[in-house]
Parts: structure tokens; sequence; C-alpha cells
């Protein structure tokens, strides 16, 4: 850039002439440039300028004035500092940006988080399961809960949560423990009725009672009416009872020649002649067998259930083989036959209840009943019957 003053030649960024220091811009090119460098209005000031009569002198560069650097306060005023501008605001559709981490220890979970929910499905389920263990005995009640316990497992919120899953194992258990508490109900029922069927050890006893069952003959029985008299009954119950206390008296004495057996099952008793040897036990231990080595007379005692409820002339009917040859004594709980069969002689006596029923069954050879008669009648009266 040419000075206008003195036509010294100067860069064209210098805002004065470095020989003569006159300004080399005007004030309407200065603002031009003020605007472009600061948007704020800037305040300068120009040197002071000679007079325009003033005779123009020539300057050497030794009388010129020395250079000086441009004063700051010749520069453009910077502006006033604005204020701080306000964060900027998310645009509609921006996602935010996830908060920072939390330190360790702290939790980033915000103050009003919802609490968790209560499962009553699944507490309902483990409940339960437990009874359904506890109440497996009943079978009914241990299947039914344990149903309900896997039911309501599998409905709870989380069906793999521990309340879920324990309720479900424990119906499981439940049902299972009430399945086997029926089977062996069952098997309990099953040998129960195998011990009643079976009570009466004896098989001419059980022949004669089960065919009495099957059928009964009227003819057979006003027949047997007819060979005994009420009259020879009441007689035999009245002389029954003397001998009775009589002969027991003397079985309790003589101690020595008989030995006394107890069932330990139904609890009835009787002494029987050491002669006969050690009894033969039935096996579902209702009762014994003994016989005699010397006369063959053979000793047969039983218990059973009286579940058909018997009475006296039930258990006539049922004992009678049908023969005319036959006699019989009835007591308010007992009875008494007296029968033969062929060569052979037979003697019951069968003491009955509302529960039980005490057999006594002597069979002996009929040709010798003058000489054995004596000792029937000893064993028949030691017969103590219990639990009728």
């Amino acid at each position: 850039m040419i000075c206008p003053q003195c036509g010294a030649a100067n860069e064209d960024s210098a805002n004065f002439c470095l020989e003569c220091g006159s300004p080399l811009r005007s004030s309407a090119d200065e603002q031009p440039a003020a605007s472009e460098q600061q948007p704020a209005p800037a305040q300068s000031y120009a040197a002071p300028q000679p007079p325009a009569d003033a005779p123009t002198q020539p300057v050497s560069s030794f009388d010129a004035a020395p250079t000086q650097p441009a004063d700051s306060t010749s520069q453009t005023v910077p502006a006033p500092a604005q204020p701080t501008a306000a964060p900027a605001q998310p645009q509609p559709g921006m996602v935010p940006p996830p908060p920072p981490p939390s330190a360790p220890g702290v939790s980033s979970a915000p103050a009003s988080a919802v609490p968790p929910q209560s499962d009553g499905k699944a507490t309902g389920a483990l409940v339960c399961g437990i009874l359904a263990i506890i109440f497996s005995g009943s079978v009914l009640l241990g299947i039914v809960l344990g149903i309900v316990a896997i039911v309501l497992a599998g409905k709870a919120l989380d069906p793999q949560g521990g309340k879920a899953k324990g309720g479900k194992i424990c119906g499981i258990v439940g049902l299972v423990l009430s399945i086997l508490a029926l089977i062996l109900y069952f098997a309990f029922g099953a040998l129960l009725a195998g011990i009643v069927a079976g009570s009466y050890s004896d098989p001419q006893i059980s022949s004669a009672i089960s065919s009495a069952i099957a059928s009964s003959d009227s003819s057979s029985a006003s027949s047997k009416s007819a060979s005994t008299s009420s009259s020879a009954k009441q007689d035999r119950q009245d002389g029954s009872s003397s001998a009775k206390s009589s002969s027991q008296s003397k079985s309790a004495s003589d101690t020595s020649s008989s030995t006394l057996y107890q069932n330990s099952r139904y609890g009835y008793s009787l002494f029987v002649p050491s002669s006969f040897g050690t009894p033969a036990e039935s096996a579902n231990g209702d009762g014994a067998t003994w016989t005699d080595p010397d006369t063959g007379m053979k000793v047969v005692v039983s218990g059973s259930l009286n579940s058909n409820q018997l009475d006296g002339s039930m258990i006539e009917e049922m004992l009678w083989n049908g023969t005319s040859d036959v006699k019989t004594e009835a007591g308010s709980n007992y009875v008494m036959l007296r029968q033969y069969d062929g060569d052979q002689g037979e003697y019951y006596l069968v003491y009955y209840g509302d529960s039980y029923l005490n057999t006594l069954q002597i069979i002996y050879d009929a040709s010798k009943q003058s000489e054995l008669t004596s000792t029937i009648e000893e064993i028949a009266d030691s017969f103590t019957p219990a639990m009728l």
C-alpha cells in the first residue's frame, strides 16, 4: 500500500505509514474492516492531521519520528462478554443419553422404584404341598391337597421360583404317599378278610357251618325238634349249671393230671388231660388240637368272629348232621350238641356273643362212650369263654 502523504510503500495490512506516520486508510475504509472483525461496534481514533496550508517538508528517514508500535488502543475494542448460553435442550425424537455410572456400593435405582409384587399362588402352592404330606395318611385329603399344590405352582408368576418349585415337589410327594397309604389299607383289609375267613381252623366245623348256611331244610329242623323235648332241655340246663360248677372246682384243685391251656388271641381257656401231650397250635393262632394216643379221642378248640350274628338256634342248625340220635342243650350264651355219625361220636360246645364265638369240639369212638363220658364232661366243664 502507498502512503498518500509521503508516497512510501507499506504493507497492505498496515494502518499507518512507516515513513511519515500518516494514516493509510480513511475512516470509510476502516468501518467495513472493523465490522468484519467484530460484530460489536468498535471505537478508533486517528492521529492528528497537519493543517492543510502547512508547507510540506521533506522528511528524511533520520528526521522522521521513530516508528511506534501500534497502540493496543488503536485496535478495535472488543465487545462486552455475552452471558453464558442455556444448556441445550433435547430435540423431539432424540433419545436422551444414559446417566453416568454410579459409584461402587451405591444403588442406582430411583427413589420412587415400585417394590416387587408378592406371589400369592406360589405361597399357596407351598402351603398346600406341605399339608398334602402331613395328611397323606387320610388318602383323600392328601390327594386333593397335592393336586391343588401342583396346579397353583403352575399358575404362579414365576413357576421356576423357590416357593412355586417347592410347592410342586411337596404336592407330588403328598400324592405318592397318599397312594401308598391307599395300597397299604387295601392290603391290610385283604389280610384281615383272610384271617376272618380262616377263623374256623377245623375242616369239619367249617364244612358243617358252610353247608348249613348254604341250605336250610325245614323238614330236618322239624324232625330234630320232635326228637328233643323242651322239658329235657330245661332239665339239662339246670343239671349242667351245678355239674359245671363242681367240675370247675375239681379241675382247679386237680391240676396234677391236667394241663391248662389259654388262648392268647381270644382269651378262652380249658383243662386237658396231661396224657394228651402237647397241643398242635393253629396257623393263625385262634386255637389248638389234642389227640389222646390211647383212646384216639380228639379235642379241638377255636375262636372266631361272630360276623353273621349267630344265635343259639342258628348254631344248632349248623352243627346238626341230620341224625335222629342227637341231644342238645342251650343257655343264654351257649349251645351244647351231642350226636353220632356212624361209629363216631361228636360233642360240640359253643359260646356265642355279639362279637365272638368260642367253640369246643370233641370227636371220639362211639363204642367207647361209656369209658370216655367222664373225660368229655370234665373237659367241657373246664372250657371257659372270653371276649364274647
